[in-house]
């Protein structure tokens, strides 16, 4: 995620700069995901794509549109699921009634 931090910068008072911010999972969720991976692999696939869905329906409220790949790795990270799962999660739920809508690469809400 990216924010605007106001600091101090060389030769100007202070400016205004993107700073990448990289949270760290939710160690309680992937566990979870993880053994129910382990476990019951068809129960892990729904659950993930719920999490997918308002994972990324929150990232989207709080940032605005974002890019395909910066949806994907998002998800992939904090799921802790392929980029290739979070893929197929992205294009059945920006189906024509689904959540998602996909214009010019940037994934939005409907």
């Amino acid at each position: 995620m990216r924010h605007k931090k106001l600091i101090p910068v060389e030769g100007k008072a202070s400016a205004r700069i993107d700073v990448l911010v990289v949270p760290a999972p939710a160690p309680e969720r992937v566990r979870e995901l993880n053994t129910l991976k382990a476990l019951d692999l068809t129960e892990f696939n729904t659950r993930a794509e719920a999490e997918f869905v308002k994972l990324v329906a929150d990232f989207i409220r709080e940032e605005g549109e974002q890019r395909v790949r910066a949806v994907l790795a998002e998800a992939a990270f904090e799921l802790n699921i392929s980029i290739e799962t979070a893929k197929r999660y992205l294009l059945k739920h920006s189906a024509r009634r689904a959540e998602f809508v996909i214009n010019d690469g940037k994934v939005g809400l409907r």
